[in-house]
């Protein structure tokens, strides 16, 4: 059976992230605010962000791969590896600023390619309603690209 990529360039997917034995990934608002500086710093060199949303127990991204001339050449074999970083880093600052240990994120992240401008309005609309599961108001809600776009 063929190994399929993790991530391939010119492609858009909705990322999905938990947390291990579904613990939270955000303890406090600034865990928000630190993963989307994170976010700024790490994913802009290879992907175009569609749209995002952090709740405590759940992490969505809509990301288009860039193209292979695009990205820094260090991606273009693994375009994965920004992602990996992000969520690397941040698994690394919860775990020493709240002196845990082992993994705070299931094994690997959820991905699903989108193949089409229909899915994508579809998969971008489920990624903004993310904090109405929880009882929020996704219009107001401030660590969603609909309220706080990023760089969209």
């Amino acid at each position: 059976m063929e190994k399929r990529p993790l991530l391939e360039a010119g492609k858009t997917y909705w990322i999905r992230q938990t947390g291990n034995n579904n613990e939270p990934l955000f303890l406090e608002n600034r865990n928000f605010t630190f993963f989307i500086r994170l976010m700024r710093h790490h994913l802009p060199v290879a992907y175009d962000i569609k749209a995002y949303a952090l709740i405590e127990t759940e992490i969505q991204l809509v990301l288009t791969v860039k193209d292979g001339d695009i990205i820094p050449s260090q991606y273009t074999e693994k375009p994965y590896q920004p992602l990996s970083n992000l969520l690397n880093a941040y698994a690394k600052a919860i775990n020493k600023g709240y002196g845990r240990s082992g993994s705070l994120f299931r094994v690997r992240y959820k991905r699903m390619p989108i193949l089409s401008d229909a899915t994508l309005a579809d998969v971008i609309h489920q990624t903004h309603l993310l904090p109405a599961r929880t009882g929020r108001k996704y219009t107001f809600y401030p660590y969603s690209s609909y309220t706080n776009p990023l760089f969209l």
